[in-house]
């Protein structure tokens, strides 16, 4: 049999079992324990959802940084998964009408009935992407964790406090061909680390004129509607990157891009519009810490000071941007 099959059809029935054990009933919301993949050794931290009439399921965080994320994300909503720089899946349960491609591997599975909470109902949370159902490879991951989750929730169960630590957590993991558990500290609360893409010969740029009374403005934003490009592809959240003089609000420059993109076009924007300009000016503004950040190192490169301030002008100028883009024009 194929291997994606495989994994998809061990993945259902392994969603099917954790009904069955209802974690919800007794592990409590706040409470973490991590699976250590056994070839790429990614630590993926679950948690339990429906403690509180909310739809029953679990969260599967890549990383522990997805996982402060996605707490995050549970408290303030969609809003902030779409900046989350690391993904999600998540396996929930509910009556909700299956699609095409559930209703398939149901019946690759062999499950024509769904659990007490509903069917099970796989959601990949790809940062910056529209909610999308998991690929076939994506199965390939979850067949692997979804076996050792279902082993850790069942011994929850049995071990009555097992999980309740006053501080770090229980990771479980593959050593010498046999599963374990062992205890890890916690990982400190940190943001993301922005990685500086520098651009393409930013020394030539480094020698235009510095235009020490120029102030330009810039500004980083995720869009607040997804695009699909292309026809069947998953919609995206574009960035909008938006650069004005600070003089008067000229427009220097507008794109949109993926975040893919973004660390290396933001920075190439950045070069290509000193670039037309013919100078640098002895400051950027941004309204916020992101956009600073993303642009402090090569400012500190061409000798131009990225600072947060009141903008004047690229404030109200994206969200002009994103209003004509939210109205479809």
């Amino acid at each position: 049999m194929n291997s994606n099959i495989e994994a998809i059809k061990r993945s259902y029935q392994e969603a099917m079992t954790i009904a069955e054990i209802s974690p919800w009933q007794f592990f409590k919301r706040d409470t973490v324990f991590a699976i250590e993949h056994p070839e790429s050794k990614e630590l993926y931290f679950v948690t339990v959802n429906g403690q509180d009439d909310e739809l029953p399921g679990i969260i599967i965080s890549k990383g522990y940084e997805a996982y402060l994320n996605g707490q995050a994300w549970l408290k303030e909503g969609d809003d902030k998964i779409k900046a989350n720089a690391l993904a999600l899946y998540s396996l929930y349960y509910n009556d909700e009408p299956l699609e095409a491609k559930e209703e398939e591997r149901l019946k690759l599975a062999e499950i024509q009935e769904p659990t007490a909470f509903g069917w099970p109902h796989f959601k990949d949370f790809t940062p910056e992407y529209l909610p999308w159902l998991p690929s076939d490879q994506d199965f390939k991951i979850l067949e692997v964790l979804l076996r050792q989750i279902r082993l850790m929730l069942g011994k929850a169960q049995d071990k009555k406090g097992y999980f309740d630590l006053d501080y770090g957590y229980m990771v479980r993991k593959l050593v010498k061909g046999i599963w374990q558990e062992e205890f890890a500290q916690e990982v400190p609360e940190e943001h993301s680390k922005l990685s500086y893409m520098r651009p393409n010969n930013p020394e030539v740029i480094s020698q235009l004129p510095l235009n020490n009374g120029a102030v330009f403005e810039a500004v980083l934003e995720l869009s607040d509607l997804p695009f699909q490009y292309e026809e069947g592809a998953r919609p995206i959240y574009p960035w909008i990157f938006i650069m004005v003089n600070g003089a008067d609000g000229s427009l220097l420059d507008y794109r949109l891009t993926s975040r893919e993109e973004s660390f290396i076009s933001v920075s190439q924007s950045l070069v290509e519009t000193l670039n037309n300009a013919g100078y640098r000016p002895s400051v950027i503004n941004t309204d916020n810490a992101f956009t600073r950040t993303l642009l402090s190192e090569l400012c500190r490169d061409l000798d131009v000071v990225a600072q947060e301030e009141k903008l004047e002008y690229a404030d109200k100028l994206i969200r002009l941007v994103k209003m004509r883009l939210n109205s479809g024009v």
